[in-house]
């Protein structure tokens, strides 16, 4: 098997994962929800799609600054 049929088995087995009804709903905690208390379900979800940027954006600044700092000691060291 080459790399190119690989690549299509992959695409053809992903595809075929995504296409399935219980992968294609919505967020976890709204599927839930709508078999019982609905308002919290959906009040978590957008607590939690909202924080999520933050989260992200946060991540990155961290990330970078610590590179920053790593690179300016073996500066100094160096």
């Amino acid at each position: 098997m080459n790399k190119s049929n690989l690549w299509l088995a992959c695409l053809l087995l992903l595809t075929l994962h995504g296409m399935q009804p219980d992968f294609a709903s919505a967020c976890p905690t709204c599927k839930d929800s709508l078999h019982g208390n609905s308002a919290l379900g959906y009040a978590i979800s957008i607590l939690f799609m909202m924080s999520m940027p933050f989260t992200i954006f946060s991540f990155w600044v961290v990330t970078i600054i610590r590179l920053r700092r790593k690179l300016l000691n073996v500066t100094r060291s160096g």
